[in-house]
């Protein structure tokens, strides 16, 4: 069963971050997809086991609730997405403008936000292994 759910986790993971990168080829940078492959996954996975189950069974395994939980990861993560680089001079010098201004709140919140990422998967992980030590059905 376990097995069987990461299947259908893995494949929606795959079909929803594939459709993202395709719909956003231009509009965003890639950095970290990795990561970001990584993160929807798990996301995908503790979503999927630990929602109601609704929707058409494929072997023995409702997977309408991974995909939903998916859609609902890579959505969250489109409104964070990086913009695209400047085209023009003047977009370059704005961004360069902005960037300066930026550095000083980077420090903090980059390690913020690193502490944040790893709590954030240790806790979908422990997400993930609760459900199955409960085995709640």
């Amino acid at each position: 069963m376990i097995f069987k759910e990461f299947l259908v986790a893995l494949v929606a993971t795959l079909f929803i971050c594939t459709l993202f990168a395709l719909l956003t080829r231009n509009k965003t940078r890639r950095t970290g997809f990795g990561w970001f492959l990584l993160f929807v996954l798990l996301a995908t996975w503790a979503g999927g086991i630990w929602l109601q189950p609704f929707g058409p069974s494929w072997g023995n395994i409702r997977w309408l609730q991974f995909l939903a939980s998916s859609l609902v990861v890579v959505l969250l993560f489109t409104l964070f997405a990086p913009l695209k680089p400047p085209q023009g001079r003047h977009e370059t010098l704005d961004q360069l403008q902005e960037i300066a201004h930026q550095k000083k709140l980077e420090r903090t919140t980059y390690i913020t936000l690193g502490i944040l990422f790893w709590v954030v998967l240790v806790l979908l992980l422990a997400a993930i292994i609760i459900r199955y030590i409960l085995n709640i059905n």
